[in-house]
């Protein structure tokens, strides 16, 4: 008996549609990026600080969490500065970039100047993993570092594992030295509940007859027609793909024409050089994913044909014909047929 394996053509489609994600919320980073620079530079904070908050959670850069951090402080918003300057000190020297974390060092100083200061007070028997300063992770402050807070009457959580959170309210005042804050006892978590118990099933008093195997069935070829329209489906979706992918590459090289005038030899700017080089790359990325969408529907396309097209007649004998086996894997698709 001969057996073949008629590939579906979705290899390369299932692999792209996680970096295709991906591609998407960084391309939604860097546009929301640029309007909130924009919208800084004509000093509109309250409208940019917003917008640099949402880039940074599409793709957490350490130049937009700074930009962030430089907004709020425009903004008069001195502690969400002071947290996000703090952040940015801890992943520039997690990154190895002195210049950034001695350019966040220098902004830390000065907002502390008008904030008031805090230290926690560690108790031994409980390892913090986690303080927040109405409900807003405060960095490198479980380890004992000094933090800020703004003037009042300010809710800390505690949080370590095992332990249940813990809450303290702080009045807090502006001094010349650190505020001591000294972490409440702590209770322990509940463990985590077992699973429930299974009675065993009582023994059968007779020792059961084996089970005969199940005579064969006529084969009519339902299975393998299902599996042929659910090709045709995953062709259009393909298609669909590419044709979106297909207009977004026409669009980012029209984009392209008006920059031809400008960036002729010898006359085109740096930045505008910069911005030209970006929007070819993203007009020929775009242009690829959809040769491969469309490559991947006609590919399934066919399958559904084929798989159609050999279906056995209803009420066949279960000998001989085509058995159709999907084959799932990460990144491919495939279907066995065995003749």
């Amino acid at each position: 008996m001969t057996r073949r394996v008629i590939a579906l053509g979705v290899a390369g489609l299932l692999a792209w549609a996680p970096e295709a994600a991906a591609q998407d919320s960084k391309a939604d980073a860097e546009r929301l990026f640029r309007e909130a620079q924009t919208l800084l530079e004509r000093g509109r904070y309250g409208e940019a600080c917003p917008k640099f908050e949402s880039s940074y959670k599409k793709d957490r850069q350490l130049g937009t969490l700074l930009n962030l951090a430089y907004c709020h402080k425009q903004e008069g918003r001195q502690w969400f500065a002071w947290l996000e300057f703090k952040e940015a000190e801890l992943v520039a020297a997690a990154q190895g970039r002195k210049e950034r974390v001695e350019f966040a060092r220098a902004r830390l100083a000065e907002l502390e100047k008008t904030l008031p200061r805090a230290k926690l007070s560690l108790n031994k028997s409980v390892q913090l993993t986690q303080v927040l300063v109405e409900d807003r992770t405060v960095p490198d402050a479980e380890n004992g570092a000094v933090f800020t807070m703004d003037p009042g009457e300010r809710k800390i959580v505690f949080i370590a594992p095992g332990k249940k959170p813990a809450t303290k309210l702080v009045n807090v005042t502006k001094s010349d030295r650190p505020l001591k804050i000294s972490v409440p006892d702590m209770e322990d978590a509940p463990p985590d509940a077992p699973p429930p118990a299974v009675e065993p099933d009582e023994p059968p008093l007779d020792k059961p007859k084996p089970e005969q195997p199940p005579a064969d069935k006529p084969r009519d070829g339902s299975s393998q027609r299902t599996l042929a329209w659910v090709s045709f489906g995953g062709a259009a979706v393909a298609a669909g793909i590419g044709s979106v992918f297909g207009l977004t590459a026409v669009n980012k090289f029209a984009e392209v024409d008006p920059l031809r005038s400008v960036c002729r030899p010898g006359a085109c700017s740096a930045t505008d050089s910069a911005a030209w080089t970006k929007i070819q790359e993203e007009a020929s990325s775009a242009a690829t994913v959809a040769t491969i969408a469309f490559v991947a529907a006609g590919a399934l396309a066919v399958t559904g044909v084929v798989l159609l097209v050999t279906a056995p007649p209803r009420d066949a004998p279960a000998k001989g014909g085509i058995t159709v086996q999907p084959i799932v894997g990460l990144g491919f698709g495939a279907v066995r047929a065995t003749f």
